[in-house]
């Protein structure tokens, strides 16, 4: 039986609907009154083969050495019978980090990119009504404009695959972040950003931990020489902004009906995971454009 149900999602399928217009997947978190903690990726089917499932047979059957099954059927929790779902959620938050940092993080190739995305709470005219985030939002300013929430920095390598990222309230600057070790101990090699990275004493810090901070120049700076196969790398910074509209809008971590802090760390992390899992991310290929340089050279 279903424990609790986080209606997250505008597409959850909480009840008989009598107009159903899902057009696009979503993904399913749930509970069981056992204590375990399984996730789904649905999409409503009007004639379905299957009405119900059985949890415990679609897991047998999968087979023991695909790593999706074994790492899910090794997340169990603790007894949580008699707990409110707000204590629920507070234990579930802790297993998704750990879940998260060991599993879901990947591994670096010489090559990443680094950028912060805004994930709205509320619109930026309740920002003085708004009370659920009233000790943890800020009022900050992007691309778009003044926005109420927090940020979301992510780095990324040329895969599309999430090496490492960390929230922070919206008035915090974007170089601030990356100052810190903790967000850039698991990078090395050249590390592509925008303007707003631009800064002499990062780079020289960077630089002594290893990592080539390459940003592009405002107008008012003086142009330096930059390597031509760096220049093409830099012009395919969009990767980063692709991979945040899909946690945006295919894993939605980003809404604003949230009632709690603990649901908001919750659907971020579970979007953050569920990308993870993606079989197809968005990527460059670097090779090719190697080979036009050296043609390119060679001409």
């Amino acid at each position: 039986a279903i424990r609790y149900v986080d209606l997250g999602s505008d597409y959850l399928i909480a009840d008989k609907a009598t107009t159903v217009s899902f057009t696009t997947a979503t993904n399913l978190s749930l509970i069981t009154k056992d204590g375990r903690f399984y996730s789904f990726d649905i999409v409503y089917n009007p004639t379905p083969i299957h009405l119900s499932f059985d949890i415990s047979r679609l897991l047998l059957a999968q087979s023991s050495t695909d790593f999706h099954c074994t790492v899910q059927t090794d997340i169990l929790f603790a007894d949580t019978r008699g707990d409110s779902p707000a204590v629920i959620k507070k234990k579930v938050v802790v297993k998704l980090s750990i879940f998260l940092k060991i599993f879901c993080l990947r591994k670096f190739t010489g090559i990443s990119y680094i950028d912060s995305t805004p994930i709205r709470v509320c619109h930026i005219k309740r920002e003085k009504q708004h009370k659920v985030f009233k000790e943890f939002a800020q009022k900050g300013q992007c691309s778009l404009g003044w926005f109420y929430g927090f940020k979301l920095h992510l780095i990324i390598n040329d895969k599309g695959e999430i090496l490492d990222f960390i929230i922070t309230p919206s008035n915090i600057d974007d170089r601030k972040p990356l100052s810190d070790m903790n967000l850039h101990k698991r990078i090395f090699g050249k590390l592509f950003g925008d303007k707003g990275y631009i800064s002499k004493d990062l780079f020289e810090q960077l630089f002594i931990d290893g990592v080539h901070l390459i940003t592009k120049i405002k107008k008012n700076m003086k142009n330096s020489l930059m390597l031509l196969q760096d220049k093409i790398t830099l012009r395919k910074r969009a990767l980063i902004e692709t991979v945040n509209d899909e946690l945006k809008n295919i894993c939605q971590v980003e809404h604003t009906r949230h009632r709690s802090f603990d649901n908001f760390i919750t659907n971020l992390l579970s979007g953050l995971i569920a990308y993870s899992f993606f079989d197809k991310k968005p990527s460059i290929n670097l090779q090719e454009d190697i080979v036009d340089l050296k043609r390119l050279v060679a001409a």
